[in-house]
Formats: structure tokens, C-alpha cells, sequence
């Protein structure tokens, strides 16, 4: 048998005969072969060289060889013929080519976002919390998934979620810090300002109860709210959700954006709010919307000064106008032991009330305490209270003021530091997530 004669009237190694080097080798369909190097191996680039990932191919190449000839006497007329198939197979293979870009969350084709959120895990009853978010919540959800699933259970994963997907303010009191509140951990620590109120709406404190506070600004989906918990928390544990009106825990840096400062200077710094300038009066007042005609309402700090002088004074304020020129302020007296409530009109302030704290222990300076002010509807006054560390301290009727919002102040001879800032409007709402 002879070999001498090949039907497709060429080499079937191609020009010359050899399988070396790059002579343009083809196939039996005439599709030219890359030729073999060293360097092209899969896993294995050479530095500089561009590999083509495309196909790259026509359709119509796998078209047999002797309907290839025939179309070549018709004007290629098969070519056109199949123009259309063609362009089918680009946009398939355009389709294949985007399968790498699925990780680039952020520029990826939003078709293709339910398919991405499927892969990190947002499947079955998990599916209702990408389905509340918009596209750019979505993308951001998606970029955090996986060390979100690896850190599921602690509160600073089910915080940082509700952040996310809610951009909401958002702490948690776990059962520990419910007994570290009540001095039931026998650890001998100091109070430092930690207000027992926040248990007050748990019906039991165990070691199966945590306390979630989220600031609701009346456009918060309390749905996606408790979706979010009931994914992130630990099996069997109950969560009670506060909703608060407004609070500030101070955690970005240089950031004073709820706040106006009236008289001299704030630094939001680690966590805390300094106004540390004791050579004059400082004051700031919340600047929120709305936020003037607050009223019925419960108000925390956490807050600590130090005197330069027994006349130096520092705290709070409460049913403020705008420019905090009237209102309530709340000021600690280290040197007389006392709580002050005075009355601010234009600027000016009057003693309304003073009570001593001695029956509670003795005021010192740098450390922190807990001052809480309730302020409700009573007949035609107000009823005010005020606790240090749940102490009532003043309990008043009064009725210079009806609504209004949040102060911190110092005198001169005085500094302020403070590291939350709440307030719940009553009646409080509330929520559970059971086990």
C-alpha cells in the first residue's frame, strides 16, 4: 500500500513535512496548530507573552473539506449562508469569555448578581435578605460574604451586617454585659457609667438573651432587620431588639457630623468625643432633623470631666433649641458632690434644682458615669428624672420646656469627654427574635 498519495492534496503535517518550530502546521480542517514550545504549557506563562483565551475560530471551518471547495466556486456562498449561525456562536463565546469576570463584584453585568449571590451562599430561606437590598447593597453583600459566613455568631459580625445592609447604627448587650451591668460577674470592677436601664424591656436576663439596640430613623425596615439576626446569631439564642431614635457611639474618627458646635471645639477620637478646652464654656448640640421637637423621651450619656477648679462643671442637656440658647442642662459638681439641673433661657442659665449625691457615694473626676433624663407629659407639665449610674437623683415636675434635642456642655475651669450618646423615644418599641 502505497502513502504517496494524500486526498487533501497536501502534507498532513503541513509545509515541509517536520514537526518542529512554527511552520504553520494545520489540522485536517485546515486550522493552523500552535506550534510547540517549551514555554506554552498550561499553569505556565513566559514573562511578556500575550496568550489569547478566545477560540478564535469560524463556524463554518468544521464544514467538511469537499463542501469547503465546492463553496469556493460559489462565490462563498456557505460563508454566507452561515453569517447568522456565526453570530450566535460570537455571542456564546462572548458569554463564555464573561464566566471570568464573575468575581468583579463591582462591575459585573447586575443580570448576573443572583447567580453571584447563590455561589457565596445567599440561597434558600437565606435568599429574603439579598432580595430586600438594592443593587449596590447587594454588590456590597456579596464582597463580604465569605468572611461574613466564617464569622457568623459573633456581635460584631451580626453589627457589621446590620451596618451593611440597613446603614443604621447598631450595639448589642450580650447576657455578660446584663451581669457586668448588675456586678453579678464577682470580678470587682468599677461601674464606669454602664446604665442598667438597657435591661429593663429583656423579661429576664440569661445567658440565652442579648439586647440588640438599631437606630431607627423612621425609614427602617424592621424586616430585614430581624432576618438579619435570626441569620447571624448563635443557635437557641433570643434577641431583644430596641429601637432607638438616635445614637452615637463616636467610632470614626474626626467625625462630628450629628453635631453642631456651638462654643469651642469637639475631637472624636478612639471612640470618645473631647471637649478638653477648660479656659472657656463649650457647648454642641445634636443637629439631626427633626430632632428640635423630640420629646417624651429618654436620654443617655456616658460621660466623664475633670474640674480645674471647684467652681468647674461639665454634662448634658436635653429638650434644647438649635442653638442650645434654651433648654435643660445637666451638670455634675465634683467639688460640692452634686447634680445640678438648671434652666437655660438666651443663653443664660438658673438653678432650678440642686441635689446632693452623697447618699450614693462621692462624684470623682475622670470617671465615667451614666446619666439618664426622662422626660414625659405630666397634666400640663413635664415630668423630669434624673439617675446617675440608675440612681434617681431629681425627680421634678416642671414646665419651661416641652420638646427639644440633646446638649454636652462643661463650663470653663472644666473638661468633657463622652463615649455614647442615646435616646429612645417613648413609649419604646420593641422586638423579639426568639430561639
Amino acid at each position: 500500500m502505497s502513502f504517496s498519495h494524500n486526498p487533501f492534496g497536501h502534507h498532513p503535517f503541513g509545509h515541509g513535512g517536520g514537526i518542529s518550530g512554527n511552520a504553520g502546521i494545520q489540522d485536517l480542517a485546515y486550522n493552523l496548530l500552535i506550534g510547540g514550545s517549551t514555554g506554552q504549557m498550561i499553569g505556565y506563562v513566559e514573562q511578556g507573552e500575550a496568550i489569547s483565551t478566545r477560540l478564535g475560530l469560524r463556524i463554518y471551518q468544521f464544514i467538511i473539506d469537499s463542501i469547503r471547495r465546492e463553496d469556493k466556486h460559489a462565490a462563498f456562498f456557505l460563508k454566507r449562508y452561515l453569517d447568522g449561525p456565526q453570530a450566535v456562536w460570537n455571542q456564546m463565546e462572548d458569554k463564555i469569555q464573561e464566566i471570568k469576570t464573575l468575581w468583579d463584584y463591582e462591575n459585573i453585568d447586575g443580570r448576573f448578581l443572583p447567580l453571584l449571590q447563590t455561589i457565596v451562599g445567599w440561597t434558600g430561606k437565606f435568599e429574603q435578605i439579598p432580595a430586600k437590598l438594592d443593587e449596590e447593597t447587594l454588590r456590597r453583600l456579596i464582597a463580604v460574604s465569605i468572611p461574613l459566613w466564617q464569622q457568623r455568631g459573633p456581635e460584631e459580625a451580626i453589627e457589621g451586617l446590620l451596618e451593611l445592609t440597613t446603614q443604621a447604627q447598631a450595639r448589642i448587650w450580650n447576657w455578660f454585659d446584663f451581669r457586668w451591668v448588675l456586678g453579678e460577674t464577682g470580678m470587682g470592677v468599677e461601674h464606669q457609667g454602664t446604665d442598667p436601664w438597657i435591661i429593663d424591656g429583656t423579661g429576664g436576663v440569661d445567658e440565652y438573651t442579648s439586647n440588640l439596640r438599631i437606630v431607627d430613623d423612621g425609614n427602617l425596615d424592621h424586616e430585614l432587620v430581624k432576618l438579619v439576626v435570626g441569620v447571624m446569631r448563635a443557635c437557641g439564642e433570643t434577641f431583644e431588639i430596641t429601637y432607638l431614635a438616635f445614637m452615637d457611639l463616636f467610632d470614626t474618627d474626626y467625625d462630628t457630623e450629628n453635631w453642631d458646635v456651638m462654643l469651642g471645639e469637639m475631637i472624636v477620637s478612639n471612640g470618645t468625643a473631647t471637649m478638653d478646652d477648660s479656659s472657656k464654656q463649650e457647648l454642641a448640640v445634636i443637629n439631626k432633623a427633626g430632632s428640635t421637637l423630640w420629646e417624651d423621651y429618654v436620654a443617655y450619656w456616658r460621660l466623664k470631666g475633670n474640674p480645674i477648679s471647684p467652681s468647674g462643671e461639665f454634662g448634658c442637656g436635653f429638650y434644647s433649641d438649635e442653638y442650645a440658647l434654651h433648654g435643660y442642662r445637666i451638670a455634675l459638681n465634683i467639688a460640692a458632690n452634686t447634680l445640678n439641673l438648671y434652666r437655660v433661657v438666651a443663653g443664660s442659665a438658673a438653678l432650678i434644682i440642686s441635689q446632693s449625691f452623697s447618699a450614693h457615694g462621692t462624684l470623682c473626676p475622670d470617671v465615667y458615669y451614666s446619666i439618664r433624663a426622662q422626660a414625659s407629659p405630666e397634666g400640663v407639665q413635664n415630668r423630669l428624672k434624673i439617675y446617675i449610674d440608675a440612681d434617681e437623683i431629681i425627680n421634678i415636675l416642671d414646665n419651661s420646656y416641652v420638646s427639644g434635642a440633646l446638649t454636652l456642655w462643661h463650663s470653663a475651669d472644666a473638661t468633657l469627654v463622652v463615649d455614647e450618646v442615646e435616646m429612645i423615644q417613648l413609649p419604646s418599641s420593641t422586638e423579639t427574635v426568639g430561639a
